[in-house]
């Protein structure tokens, strides 16, 4: 068996029959519990087998009451002794196993012990004692009949229907009982047994049976309701997800593989021309008749540093010294100064430690003339060996003409070190930029989405600091400073736009520019303002003029018309002559895609001809 259906002891034959109508299963195990009134009524059983061939079905009964075993036998269905039986039981073939249990059946009103009046109309009214028609059954069978609240009307035309349908089923013996069917057929009210039974409902019982059971009759019934709705609606639901799935299908078609290209012949003219778009930052949206876009404003920032080399010199040696002998050529006395400056005759600077007073010149007993002289100590101003003199070096004080010296000077030694400059300190900071510049504009351009140009940025250097000052001796010192680069990015569609509606604001009312993929929009830097966040742009259009078609919204108004309507909407247009149209590929709806990358307009041009000709 394909499937088990569990009953309850007091459940009526209309609700069995609901139940196995709402079952797919072809092969039905009706699973009764001891004292199940519909597997001590023949009648009901009947109907069940009934049931079962209007619906093609095969029923079985699993049951432990002998008395359900024998009637269901009698009627012809096969019975289990429980749901793992894997075979029936073979009642036929043993007389003997037959119950001699009478069937008891309570046809009083429940609590009145009166008999329970027919509902059916004509049908007329039987008590308690009045005899009921006899059914032959095998020997040995005694049936007490107690009313079922099953419902009289529907029993009594169906039993009438099976009555009139089935063939008499012959006794063993002559012996007959009083027959499991509806008050008004009886015949004989001696053969009406009185004996009350207790209530079905015996629920300790009932319970055991339910834990026994793999599916519990509850669960079913709750779910019968809504199961019975989705198999009577399922072959609507299945027409109309067939629906939903070709449909679905064939705009997946449209939307992945389906590609439309129009070729257009259009009448125009090229055009190169320059117009001015400015660009600021944080504004919200374009201003095309004005030319403005928005754009959008990139900070970049690094701690930078570098070693530099120092390029000062400083000589940390001995400066020469000396006494030299100081000559007066003229008339009157000669005073030199401290610290005045004398020359030697290699350009050697020195310096006069204290003051000397050369006296005049004279002449002597023979007439001839005598210099003044006087000697004094000078000091080399650099030091170095440079300023070691030989005792034949001359001199000339500056200032003095007629004064001149000579004499040597000793003790000059020459030790130079490195020494940092204002030059290397104003350098640090250019190597600074010029090193790590690049680095932070390759970062400003990793958004690839933007137009960036690279003359409309600028560099700052904050927060510059040097290892060393001015004059410090120091072979290298480290610059340290924080870069920042600023610059403003914007859209190439905007751009586009902008640029177009400012060259369409130069030409005739009737023309417009024929824009295509192949167009040319260059912007260059006219004046950088990226201090107050904006930019003031040359930007050179290279284009088309004819009539004024809208490329981008031609190919957004024709997505997912007819490619027949899209033949005559290209063809009505003014100075364009429609080519061939592709789809592809070729099985797909002869309909426009309804993705607009997918709508490609090709457009060659002509040069637009003279009438006058």
């Amino acid at each position: 068996m394909e499937e088990f259906l569990y009953l309850e002891a007091d459940e009526e034959i209309t609700s069995v029959i609901d139940k196995l109508k709402g079952l797919e299963s072809k092969s039905v195990g009706l699973v009764a519990p001891k004292g199940s009134m519909i597997a001590q009524s023949l009648v009901s059983l009947k109907l069940l087998q009934k049931e079962a061939n209007k619906q093609s079905k095969q029923i079985a009964i699993v049951t432990s009451d002998e008395v359900g075993r024998n009637l269901a036998a009698q009627v012809g269905l096969d019975v289990y002794a429980d749901v793992k039986s894997t075979k029936p039981l073979d009642i036929s073939s043993d007389p003997g196993s037959l119950s001699k249990e009478p069937i008891e059946i309570d046809i009083r009103d429940e609590g009145k012990g009166e008999p329970r009046k027919s509902k059916s109309e004509g049908v007329k009214e039987t008590s308690q004692t009045e005899p009921v028609e006899e059914e032959k059954l095998p020997k040995d069978f005694t049936i007490h009949r107690y009313d079922e609240k099953e419902d009289v009307e529907d029993i009594n035309a169906a039993t009438q229907e099976i009555e009139a349908e089935e063939e008499s089923i012959e006794p063993e013996k002559s012996e007959t009982v009083a027959s499991v069917v509806p008050e008004h057929i009886g015949k004989s009210e001696n053969e009406f047994v009185k004996r009350p039974v207790g209530d079905l409902k015996d629920y300790s019982k009932r319970q055991e049976i339910e834990d026994s059971r793999p599916i519990r009759y509850q669960d079913i019934k709750q779910e019968k309701t809504r199961d019975r709705k989705v198999i009577k609606a399922k072959p609507y639901v299945l027409g109309i997800l067939g629906i939903i799935v070709l449909a679905s299908l064939v705009l997946l078609a449209d939307l992945l593989f389906a590609k439309l290209t129009v070729n257009l012949k259009v009448e125009a003219d090229s055009i190169d021309k320059t117009v001015e778009v400015k660009v600021e930052k944080d504004r919200p949206k374009s201003d095309l008749d004005a030319g403005i876009i928005p754009g959008i404003q990139v900070v970049k920032e690094k701690d930078v540093e570098a070693s530099i080399d120092s390029t000062g010199e400083k000589d940390l040696g001995e400066k020469a010294k000396g006494i030299i002998a100081f000559k007066n050529e003229s008339g009157t006395d000669e005073k030199i100064l401290a610290g005045s400056s004398v020359r030697s005759s290699s350009s050697v600077e020195f310096t006069l430690d204290s003051e000397v007073t050369v006296p005049k010149a004279s002449l002597n007993s023979d007439g001839d003339k005598v210099l003044g002289q006087a000697s004094g100590a000078i000091t080399a101003k650099e030091p170095g060996t440079q300023g070691n003199m030989a005792a034949s070096t001359t001199y000339a004080v500056v200032g003095k003409s007629k004064i001149s010296a000579s004499g040597a000077t000793t003790g000059g030694v020459t030790r130079k070190v490195k020494i940092v400059t204002k030059s290397d300190i104003e350098r640090g900071k250019r190597e600074l930029q010029n090193k790590n510049s690049d680095a932070l504009i390759e970062e400003a351009k990793s958004d690839k989405t933007k137009v960036f140009l690279d003359d409309a940025g600028s560099i700052e250097l904050s927060d510059y600091q040097a290892s060393k000052n001015v004059n410090d001796e120091a072979d290298k010192f480290v610059a340290k400073g924080k870069l920042r680069y600023t610059t403003l990015v914007f859209s190439s569609d905007d751009l586009k736009e902008a640029s177009i509606k400012q060259v369409e604001k130069t030409l005739d009312q009737e023309k417009g520019l024929v824009t295509t993929d192949s167009d040319k929009i260059s912007p260059s830097i006219k004046e950088n303002q990226i201090n107050i966040g904006a930019l003031l742009l040359n930007s050179q259009v290279l284009s088309h003029v004819g009539p004024k078609i809208d490329m981008k919204q031609q190919a957004m108004s024709w997505r997912m018309k007819p490619i027949k309507k899209i033949k005559e909407i290209a063809g009505a247009i003014q100075g364009v002559e429609l080519g061939s149209i592709d789809l592809s590929p070729q099985w797909a709806l002869p309909v426009a895609p309804i993705i607009n990358k997918n709508i490609k307009i090709n457009v060659e041009y002509s040069p637009k001809t003279d009438s006058s000709n």
